[in-house]
């Protein structure tokens, strides 16, 4: 392997950094993430997803150094990961440009900055009438820095900057979403307790019976719908394991693209958790959905969009009639 050294200059000074043993990963090494390009970089044995957001449209995206509550739900389910060190960060700045560069030898950066744990969440993909077809969410470390090198007509291309989001290769650092969120390649269902963040608020029915009727009848009822459910011991009530089977438009929003449901979509699953409880004759009801739209990527594979799911409060309702009307009838016996 070619062993070569990437210039950088610092302030008025240039520096030049020994030689170094950097490989690239020749297997599928880089992916388009609706809109958002990400290299795979191998250094030293660890392996790094660079994603490019500066090619996002100018203002499409924000940058947030902690979850901000309003996306609260996209980044509940990926990590920004360990800090990357200075160090690891120049290595792959110089994987990259030894990969890319039309010619390695010319390359300049400088103004290199690091920002961690730094969450970017941007419209990757705009429409035409200014609503937003896929947003993407990134966690990792803000990587900025300009770079100058020689361009293909044998002039410099003059100093431009960069910015990246850089993350270990190893478990969730990013979301896309299409009206919801979407993640590149296949997507697993939410666990329980990711689920168990997004409650919805409560669904609240009189029934005139006491908790432990209502809880008795509401478990029965639940698991002949193909739940599993055990006590929940903090609050007293029932909690259901995730299940998965598709809730209706009338059950569920799960965001629309130019006016069209993607509940309705029959890529669309939905995975479901309920909690319910019991008391003064009174049964609440709440439910967390997990929303994934399956879609066929170009050139084979997948790029599943996570959707932003919220429950409308009808399947709650109807449960609770259900329930009702059982207690009804075992109390007439």
């Amino acid at each position: 392997m070619r062993r070569l050294s990437l210039m950088l200059v610092v302030a008025l000074h240039a520096v030049v950094l020994p030689a170094l043993a950097i490989e690239i990963d020749d297997s599928p090494s880089s992916k388009v993430q609706q809109g958002i390009h990400e290299d795979l970089v191998t250094v030293d044995d660890q392996r790094f997803l660079v994603a490019d957001y500066s090619q996002l449209p100018e203002g499409g995206f924000e940058v947030f150094e902690q979850v901000p509550k309003k996306y609260a739900g996209p980044f509940s389910r990926i990590s920004p990961g360990a800090e990357i060190p200075r160090a690891e960060i120049i290595k792959i700045i110089d994987a990259h440009f030894k990969e890319t560069a039309f010619n390695y030898d010319s390359i300049k950066v400088r103004k290199i900055e690091a920002s961690w744990p730094r969450y970017v969440a941007g419209c990757s993909v705009p429409t035409l009438i200014l609503l937003c077809a896929s947003r993407t969410y990134l966690a990792g470390t803000v990587v900025t820095f300009e770079s100058n090198g020689q361009n293909r007509l044998g002039g410099m291309a003059g100093f431009q900057p960069v910015t990246w989001l850089v993350r270990n290769a190893v478990g969730d650092s990013s979301l896309t979403d299409g009206g919801g969120d979407s993640r590149s390649g296949l997507v697993a269902p939410a666990t329980d307790s990711q689920l168990h963040a997004h409650l919805s608020p409560e669904v609240v029915t009189g029934i005139a019976a006491d908790p432990a009727a209502i809880l008795r009848t509401a478990r029965a009822l639940l698991e002949q719908r193909g739940f599993n459910v055990t006590e929940d011991t903090a609050s007293g009530g029932l909690v259901t394991a995730a299940r998965q089977f598709k809730l209706t438009a009338d059950q569920a929003d799960c965001g629309k693209i130019m006016g069209i449901g993607f509940i309705r979509d029959k890529r669309t699953e939905t995975t479901v958790l309920l909690t319910v409880s019991a008391a003064d004759a009174q049964m609440h009801v709440q439910m967390a959905i997990d929303g994934v739209q399956h879609v066929k990527a170009l050139g084979g594979g997948s790029s599943d969009n996570v959707l932003n799911c919220r429950s409308l409060g009808t399947y709650e309702k109807a449960l609770e009639i259900d329930v009702g009307s059982a207690v009804k009838q075992q109390q007439m016996h």
